[in-house]
């Protein structure tokens, strides 16, 4: 069962503990067992009901239905059977008359005790087979009893599989669908919790809303090439659910890492809930669908591309795992409950572009921090930020300002809220800005809203790149190159900006790959250690142009670590070449290592090749003998008078473990004919394993 209907069932619940249970039925009468049943008069004619509206609960054992009742002297025919008729019984077998010539909509729904349905042979509309609901021709599988348990396979004559025909089969494992079948109906799986295996021939051309929600023990699902229409969350609340496979042939839809996307993949319609960890939507994809990753909770990150122009409603909903996503500057419409209770989200940057949020797009946010709002933002939806009880502080960027709900920031009104320079009068005197306590005008590249830009907004960017930040943070401002990240170069043209007295670039939003021009890279090469000491790890930079600021991450093989001094801080320095920089790192949640370097003072490294960092590494005792990899990647370079941020391929080396009793220690370092491992003569050898005379040797 999907949340929405959790929340309504309970509140159907709490209103019948209010004012009691509503009677649903015009008479009752017993059959000729002495079971009392249910009817309403409809047509002038009998139909069974329930005796409480919404709940068929009074009905339990085995009930005949007669094809006809009398109620005070007059005789009716029993024709129908109403909706929701036998909904939550204890009913173990239902027999049907021939009189019965319809059957409402969920009938037997929730009926977990019911394990036949015997209808007689003299009915025109309805057949039974092994205790099975079909229409008389067995064409359509109306219902299979709740009790129904292992393996069903669906007779061959079979074409349709009706609404809620298998809704809460509890027992069902298995379900084979016969070559024939062309549509499985709204529901028509919904809520079979145990099964973990269902064979969608290639006739079966629709699958309908729901039809199988909440089948949580299903861990896959073959979407045949015959398949043209999948109603909307098909596959919601499937939480084994890792992938969904669409055959290459079919014409309307296409899968991707067990993603379902429409064929030509401008459209992600969902995301398997089994699916964990971080996830990129591919480039190409334009629209995120409605609830395509809605109640992910072992979803931790999703990378949009710049391609995503619009999130639907309910798109991330309940993704209670979901600690970071990047809105890019194409997307321009924000859906109803898009981000809506994602409880480990702290700060959201909405783009400029932005010109709708919708209703609770962001509501019940409990870890939400900080907002960013552009200006571009014409419409705020209902209780947009409702419930956000950590949100400290707003970025307003509306200049043409208009009224907001009044509970689009409830229980947020003592966040403070931070406006354009000169408007702050309009913001207090405009319904329902004006209830926010603090408003406060932003200076332009105040990136710590001290009210000042001084050499603290740069240390700000820095530790925020390095995850130490833990102030008010204005992100706009901070992305002083206006490009949508947030990474060295900003730091860099923030210290160009308090130097020189400037007004900020913004002027090129572009990345420029290191490797379509070969202008620069970051790179190790091979070293070797032993268990329990130290070694030191060079870094290495090519660059043919003047280098002002880098960053980069570092990761180890386990066991090693960075060093740290008596202070906890990370050891390592600036070589010769890249001395006028200063060195800072940390080590982040997920045990990465990231640097950043640069100079206050607008100095820069050189263009040339050599070493410029180097870091000291503790290798534990226990690490076994062997080659392990040293990673370094995203890496970020701040030319020397470009706005651009220029992005270097990432680079793996080894590190080889060694056992001191298998290398020769040569004493000087000026031996000639030594060789790296990757087999190039090395004249004067400084530090690590080197082949001499055809053996590894290691120069200390």
């Amino acid at each position: 069962m999907n949340r929405p209907v959790q929340i309504l069932t309970l509140a159907v619940i709490f209103l019948f503990a209010a004012v009691g249970k509503a009677e649903a039925y015009d008479f009752s009468a017993a059959n000729d067992d002495g079971v009392t049943i249910y009817y309403n008069i409809v047509d002038g004619n009998a139909e069974v009901t329930s005796e409480y509206e919404l709940s068929g609960g009074s009905y339990s054992g085995d009930i005949t239905i007669p094809s006809s009742v009398n109620n005070d002297g007059t005789t009716y025919n029993v024709t129908g059977i109403g909706q929701y008729a036998f909904d939550c019984s204890f009913t173990t077998s239902i027999t049907i008359p021939g009189s019965v010539t319809s059957i409402g909509k969920c009938a037997f729904l929730d009926c977990s005790t019911l394990t036949s349905i015997d209808v007689a042979s003299s009915n025109s509309n309805y057949c039974s087979q092994d205790g099975v609901l079909f229409s008389k021709d067995k064409t359509t599988i109306v219902c299979c009893p709740g009790g129904k348990a292992g393996t069903y396979t669906i007779p061959s004559s079979v074409t349709s599989i009706g609404d809620h025909a298998f809704y809460d089969c509890y027992g069902l494992t298995s379900v084979i669908i016969p070559e024939g079948v062309t549509s499985i109906e709204n529901h028509a799986f919904s809520g079979c919790s145990r099964l973990a295996s269902v064979t969608i021939p290639n006739s079966v051309t629709s699958i309908g809303d729901c039809a199988f929600s909440s089948c949580i023990s299903l861990p896959y699902v073959n979407i045949p090439s015959s398949v043209t229409s999948i109603g909307r969350i098909a596959f919601i609340n499937c939480s084994s659910l890792t992938s969904i496979n669409v055959a290459s042939s079919n014409a309307d839809y296409c899968s991707q890492d067990g993603v379902l996307f429409n064929k030509d993949k401008t459209t992600i319609l969902y995301c398997p809930v089994g699916k964990t960890g971080a996830y990129t939507i591919p480039e190409g994809v334009t629209s995120i669908e409605e609830h395509a990753f809605g109640d992910r909770s072992s979803l931790t990150s999703v990378a949009i591309p710049s391609s995503v122009t619009s999130i639907g409603d309910h798109a991330f909903y309940y993704c209670r795992g979901l600690t970071s996503v990047s809105i890019p500057g194409s997307v321009t419409r924000i859906g109803i409950q898009a981000f809506y209770s994602c409880r480990r989200l702290t700060s959201v940057i909405i783009p400029e572009g932005v010109t709708s949020i919708g209703v609770s797009a962001f509501g019940d946010c409990s870890r939400l921090t900080s907002i960013t709002i552009p200006n571009s933002v014409t419409s705020i939806g209902d209780c947009a930020f409702s419930s956000c009880i950590s949100l400290t502080s707003i970025f307003s960027y509306i200049t043409d300002l208009f009224a907001i709900g009044e509970y689009d920031f409830s229980f947020n009104e003592n966040a403070t809220l931070y406006v354009p320079q000169g408007t702050k009068e309009a913001y207090d005197t405009t319904a329902y800005w004006s209830n926010f306590a603090n408003i406060v005008e932003m200076v332009p590249y105040d990136v710590d809203c001290d009210g000042e830009v001084n050499a603290w907004d740069v240390k700000a960017i820095i530790e925020k790149l390095l995850e130490l930040f833990t102030e008010v943070f204005n992100q706009t401002a901070a992305d002083v190159n206006g490009d949508g990240e947030i990474d060295v170069v900003d730091a860099v043209l923030m210290a160009e900006q308090i130097l020189t007295g400037g007004n900020g670039s913004r002027e090129l939003p572009a990345m420029r790959h290191a490797a379509d021009d070969g202008t620069a890279s970051l790179y190790s090469e091979n070293i070797a250690a032993r268990g329990g000491r130290q070694t030191t790890l060079p870094i290495y930079m090519k660059n043919e142009n003047t280098i002002a600021g880098i960053q980069f991450d570092l990761v180890l093989p386990d066991g090693v670590t960075i060093a740290t001094n008596d202070e906890g801080e990370l050891v390592g320095e600036m070589a010769s070449r890249g001395a006028r920089l200063s060195l800072r790192g940390n080590r982040l949640d997920d045990g990465t290592y990231r640097f950043v370097a640069m100079s206050m003072e607008g100095e820069n490294v050189s263009d040339n090749e050599g070493e410029v960092i180097n870091l000291t590494l503790d290798v534990a005792n226990d690490v076994a003998y062997g080659d392990y990899t040293i990673e370094i990647k995203e890496v970020r370079l701040a030319e020397d008078g470009n706005t651009q941020t220029l992005v270097a391929d990432a680079h793996t080396s080894t590190l080889t473990i060694t056992d001191p009793s298998a290398i020769t220690t040569i004493k000087t370092k000026s031996d000639p004919k030594t060789y790296n491992l990757r087999g190039q003569e090395v004249k004067s050898p400084q530090r690590g394993i080197v082949i001499k005379d055809g053996k590894k040797v290691l120069v200390k």
